[in-house]
C-alpha cells in the first residue's frame, strides 16, 4: 500500500498492522477477517465483491477491492437405454 507520501510500502517488520476482510456475500464466511491471509466460503461467487482493508501502526490505511465473476457449468448428462440382448 501507499504511504501518506505516496510510496509503495508493506508492513514493516516488527510492525502492528491490522487486516479487515469483507465481501458482499451476505451467506458466505471468511476464516480469518483479521489476518494477513485467509481464505473464504461462498454461497454465490458471482458479482461477489471482496474488499481487504488494511492499517498499519502510524494509522495509515489503503484498501483494495475485486469482483468475483465465477461461473461453473454444471456437466451435461445424457441418458441412454441400455442394450438388453
Amino acid at each position: 500500500y501507499n504511504d501518506g507520501s505516496g510510496v509503495p510500502t508493506s508492513c514493516p517488520s516488527g510492525s502492528v498492522c491490522s487486516f479487515a476482510w469483507s465481501m458482499s456475500d451476505s451467506g458466505g464466511s471468511i476464516t480469518f477477517p483479521t489476518a494477513a491471509s485467509t481464505s473464504m466460503m461462498f454461497t454465490r461467487a458471482t458479482n461477489t465483491i471482496i474488499t481487504l482493508s488494511t492499517t498499519d501502526d502510524a494509522v495509515y490505511t489503503c484498501s483494495t477491492s475485486t469482483t468475483l465473476n465465477i461461473n461453473y457449468a454444471l456437466p451435461l448428462w445424457k441418458e441412454i437405454k441400455a442394450n438388453n440382448q
